[in-house]
């Protein structure tokens, strides 16, 4: 998965995802 091609807010929520 690219993440560096998502927007900055998809990434917070990908994070938010993997954190819990």
């Amino acid at each position: 998965m690219e993440i560096e091609d998502l927007p900055s807010h998809i990434i917070k929520e990908i994070k938010n995802t993997w954190e819990n």
